[in-house]
């Protein structure tokens, strides 16, 4: 009776289906879209995660999204063969459901028809089975092995600072013996342990560790839990302590400062205690300049020094300023090597000449001038200016003599008038300087005419 009656329903719901057929394939496409969404946003989410892995959740649900979509776009598209697996998968589907609900019935009709013994024998069985997943639920937290899920300093840290503790939490409570047992530190320091709570480890070195120096914690797999469940894996965690002081930013470089422009050098942590803007100036100075500048500097802050001078800096002239090593920093650490940065002032170079470069109507008798942007030295321009006549692919050099025109300009006169129509060149030597400063011409200037 049962059966036969389960049978009309299920052809009645046939027949609802067949006569539904559209509304329910716009179902399946509103379904179709709900899924093509989750998978975008799977993807998504594995784009953004792929550097730590895709996480088995992860994976099951794409593998899913897919498997679905496609079974939805076979429907759609009315395939054979996805209608054909689909319906192979509902009727079998649907043959285990009538079967376990047709024995399940059948238990029930014998358990209400038997006796109160016959009942306890009829549930024996399952009742040991319900009761043995559930003993294996509550048991599941207790059997499984313990493990680390934080510790402080982490793996890989750096720049540890020098009193700090060594912490390591577990995820679950701990037989505290055996983790101060399986607890190791290298290289060795002496210290003590605590605890905070049952589950996180604390270790206190007795003094201060070592100025960046390596450390390595291992916590052994013969860490118990609090029921003697070992953690079975070992652990190994590296980290490195504080180092000495350094620049981290030095200005300016290489190109002078305009003007008044200030010397600033940033340091990678405090120097000097925080204190009034007075008291700073009692503070070591945190650089030297070569050749000395007049001028007032102080301290920014903790971290930064700031020279401002009071005077241009002298024209074509290399400064160097010195962070001196031994310099203390406010945590016990010290500059460990002088540091030194430099920037040069703006050295000679060539404003105009004449003839200008590639002039054609030079006059033959006329000089031939340069000039600079800064004052001449006579001394070092007495070999520094040549002129050169271009013939038959040689170069010859042309007896002149050197005059100065001011203090920035000086003129090339021949000995002789010059041959018209030929090619000639003009050049300066590197390393011409001026009055102002020992830095000289950086590259020799030629122009021909």
């Amino acid at each position: 009776m049962l059966k036969s009656s389960l049978s009309l329903r299920i052809q009645q719901l046939t027949a609802y289906i067949t006569h539904h057929a559209r509304r329910i394939l716009l179902l399946l496409v509103v379904l179709l879209g709900i899924y093509a969404g989750t998978l975008i946003l799977t993807l998504i989410q594995w784009r953004f995660t792929l550097s730590s892995g895709m996480t088995q959740d992860t994976i099951l649900r794409l593998l899913a999204s897919i498997g679905v979509i496609g079974v939805l776009l076979g429907l759609y598209f009315r395939s054979p063969f996805i209608t054909r697996v689909a319906y192979d998968v509902g009727r079998k589907a649907g043959s285990l459901f009538l079967g376990l609900f047709r024995h399940g019935r059948e238990w029930w009709t014998r358990f209400s028809a038997a006796s109160f013994p016959a009942r306890v024998r009829m549930v024996r069985i399952p009742g040991v089975l319900l009761m043995l997943l559930l003993l294996w639920y509550m048991l599941q937290s207790v059997l499984t092995p313990p493990k680390i899920i934080v510790t402080f300093p982490g793996n890989d840290g750096i720049e540890v600072p020098l009193t700090s503790t060594i912490e390591v939490q577990f995820d679950k409570k701990m037989h505290q013996g055996s983790v101060q047992s399986a607890f190791s530190l290298t290289p060795e320091v002496v210290g003590a342990f605590s605890w905070e709570g049952e589950s996180t480890l604390i270790f206190t070195p007795a003094e201060q560790l070592a100025r960046n120096q390596e450390y390595a914690v291992d916590v052994g797999r013969f860490a118990l839990s609090s029921y003697f469940i070992p953690k079975i894996s070992s652990d190994h965690i590296v980290f490195t302590t504080l180092g000495h002081p350094h620049v981290v930013l030095a200005s300016p470089q290489t190109e002078a400062p305009s003007g008044d422009a200030p010397i600033t050098v940033i340091f990678d942590r405090p120097m000097v205690t925080l204190t009034t803007a007075s008291e700073k100036e009692q503070f070591q100075a945190a650089f030297t300049i070569s050749p000395t500048l007049s001028g007032e500097g102080r301290w920014l802050g903790t971290t930064a020094y700031q020279f401002r001078p009071d005077e241009v800096p002298q024209a074509a002239t290399t400064y160097t300023y010195k962070v001196p090593v031994g310099l203390p920093s406010e945590d016990g650490g010290s500059i460990q090597e002088d540091t030194v940065f430099s920037f040069s002032t703006e050295r000679p170079h060539i404003q105009s000449t004449s003839p200008l470069r590639e002039y054609g109507y030079a006059n033959p008798v006329a000089s031939i001038s340069a000039t600079l942007n800064l004052p001449i030295d006579p001394e070092s321009a007495k070999n520094a200016f040549h002129l050169i006549h271009f013939k038959d692919g040689k170069e010859e050099e042309v007896p002149m003599t050197v005059k100065f025109v001011g203090t920035q300009q000086i003129g090339m006169y021949p000995a002789k008038p010059l041959i018209r129509s030929d090619r000639y060149g003009a050049r300066i030597d590197a390393g011409l300087t001026s009055t102002s400063g020992p830095n000289g011409l950086e590259t020799p200037y030629t122009w021909e005419f």
